[in-house]
């Protein structure tokens, strides 16, 4: 792994805007640095290609003799091919020019809808097309794409993202020999996706660990040792990202990126710091692409031909990786390879039960999340979904009707050459689609969904931010505190930090002079839960004597003490104190709790 020679490919990601934005983006980003454009081609994406005029927009901007494209989604490849070619005809560029990746996964697509488009056969079918297409005219596209980023953004492990991705590219590499192509001819083909979880030395050792496991795959097969090369490109994960306190997505992504450089990346795409908000705005996308040049001008890391080489620890981390994933790979391979294991589920049990115990971690405060579930500025201003500028690029309409007659004997047969030409006919990708499908969906899985690890603890906060809006101000929380503050501050800082991720806003008075005192600064506080914080040698005199007058005068308060001193819970509870905050408690379960109890509508 490393460079040292020829430094990673600059990618920028431009599936979730409009194609007018999309085009004048990638125009003025690959003038700036970005040498990869990726494209996801889904009906559920913001960027969707209903013809060749529609990719004549979108490529306007770019040369694409001199820029990588990679193309993904739903649709199928042979008319995505065929789009690229006829794309690439108009510019007046011969498709030997073209430098591209058609990552048009079924196992993906399998996982995010549930069944794809048409029959796995055919799917396969049109993807071994494609093969022997370049094959035979000799062009530097791969056809073969492995999206494993789905495994990481959805939760999963790096072991089960290693193990998923080998036993898809089995899966992929035997369904291409069986439809007549030897190991080397789809083998140089193949194309990998993964995504760049948080874990930086663990990251680093996932991308030495599946070089390793492939080649070691593509041998057992006879492959050469050139195509026993894999082609990777990394895409940092949407798990961690944040809409609170956007900005520490930029440290995110930092550390990410630097991850997958040190791991010997062929191609990097950071999606930018509000990709969870903006969509892709042009400060994220600048920002993203100068956390490149960071890294290869001035940590010099694209000089280096093995950074991580020599060291202990990522050495033996990456040998744990590979034995973990290889034992995973052979189970999923033993039972059937990893179509029948989604059939069985057994992935999407693995993935759930991964993410809900990520989820549980962070929900239980074993783990944080800085600036949603640990530091909240409750006074921030969260970054709004911004709408796509008039960019000045023109979308042009198509007129077949004429060429209509043209376009339906062309489409008669399914060549790429074909394809292609009835593409600079007029024909739309749908009916390009359309005539390739000669069998349905025979095949359908339960899907996973690619999440954010933060989302419970924003919706806490959309709902302080609605009752602030109907209210005027965020849900309250009273201390009542006693004594002197070097006694209790210690417990109060704790307990603000534990209540200000649900939106909460803590009022910390004066400490009471007496019982009387303190309900009395508490109902005049108007908030409807209070937190009595005190010091425990204070608590068996005065919490009974506070809860008895606090809920004779407001029965429907909400009466929490700060810790927990055990053998005296039930008294306390008998006197009238409804829960306790303690290094315990559960974190979102109690937010949740409160916010019900602070009237705060979920």
């Amino acid at each position: 792994s490393g460079y040292g020679l020829e430094p990673w490919t600059v990618c920028q990601d431009y599936s979730n805007i409009d194609l007018a934005t999309a085009a004048k983006a990638m125009s003025l980003d690959c003038q700036k640095g970005v040498d990869m454009v990726c494209l996801t081609l889904s009906p559920d994406q913001s960027l969707s290609l209903k013809n060749l005029s529609d990719a004549a927009t979108l490529f306007s901007g770019i040369d694409l003799s001199q820029k990588k494209v990679l193309l993904g989604g739903h649709n199928n490849a042979s008319a995505a091919l065929a789009l690229l070619v006829a794309s690439a005809e108009q510019q007046e560029i011969k498709a030997e020019q073209l430098n591209a990746v058609l990552s048009f996964d079924p196992v993906r697509s399998l996982l995010q809808s549930g069944s794809l488009e048409q029959s796995l056969k055919e799917t396969y079918d049109q993807m071994q097309q494609c093969c022997s297409f370049i094959n035979e005219k000799q062009l530097n596209i791969k056809t073969l794409g492995i999206d494993a980023s789905i495994y990481g953004d959805s939760g999963a492990s790096a072991v089960e993202e290693l193990a998923y991705a080998m036993s898809n590219g089995v899966q992929t590499i035997k369904a291409m020999m069986d439809r007549g192509l030897g190991i080397n001819d789809c083998a140089q083909h193949i194309h990998f996706t993964f995504s760049i979880g948080a874990n930086f030395f663990m990251e680093i050792s996932k991308f030495r660990a599946a070089r390793t496991l492939w080649a070691k795959i593509i041998s057992e097969f006879g492959g050469n040792e050139d195509v026993q090369k894999m082609s990777l490109l990394a895409k940092t994960t949407t798990w961690n990202k944040t809409v609170h306190d956007i900005y520490v997505n930029l440290l995110r992504t930092t550390t990410e990126s630097f991850s997958a450089v040190v791991g010997g990346c062929d191609e990097i795409c950071i999606l930018p710091f509000d990709d969870v908000v903006n969509g892709k705005s042009e400060l994220g996308r600048r920002m993203s692409r100068n956390t490149n040049v960071i890294l290869s001008e001035e940590c010099a890391l694209d000089k280096v031909v093995d950074p991580a080489g020599g060291s202990w620890y990522v050495e033996s981390l990456t040998q744990e990786l590979m034995e973990k994933a290889w034992a995973e790979f052979q189970f999923i391979e033993m039972d059937g390879g990893i179509i029948e294991a989604l059939k069985t589920e057994r992935i999407q049990n693995q993935i759930n039960a991964k993410a809900k115990q990520q989820l549980d971690t962070v929900a239980s405060r074993k783990k944080g999340i800085i600036g949603t579930s640990m530091f909240p500025n409750l006074e921030e201003k969260i970054l709004q979904s911004v709408e796509n500028e008039d960019l000045g690029v023109q979308i042009n309409a198509v007129n077949i009707a004429a060429k209509q007659s043209q376009i339906d004997e062309k489409l008669k047969s399914s060549t790429i050459e074909a394809l292609k030409e009835a593409l600079l006919a007029g024909a739309s990708l749908e009916a390009v689609n359309s005539a390739l499908k000669k069998e349905d969906s025979d095949l359908e899985v339960n899907t996973i969904k690619a999440a954010r690890a933060s989302q419970e603890y924003e919706q806490l906060r959309v709902s302080a931010e609605a009752h602030l809006a109907d209210y005027g101000f965020l849900p309250r929380i009273h201390f009542i505190t006693y004594g002197k503050l070097s006694q209790y501050k210690l417990r109060a800082d704790f307990c603000t930090a534990f209540l200000q991720p649900g939106g909460f806003e803590t009022l910390l008075p004066e400490p009471a002079n007496d019982i009387q005192d303190a309900v009395q600064k508490a109902l005049d506080s108007q908030a409807k839960i209070f937190l009595i914080c005190a010091k425990d040698d204070f608590y068996p005199e005065i919490i009974p004597a506070i809860a008895k007058e606090l809920k004779a005068k407001a029965p429907s308060c909400t009466l929490l003490v700060a810790g927990f001193i055990k053998d005296q819970v039930d008294a306390f509870k008998e006197a009238g104190v409804d829960d306790f905050l303690h290094i315990k408690s559960h974190h979102m379960n109690m937010l949740t709790y409160l916010q019900q109890k602070a009237g705060v509508q979920a």
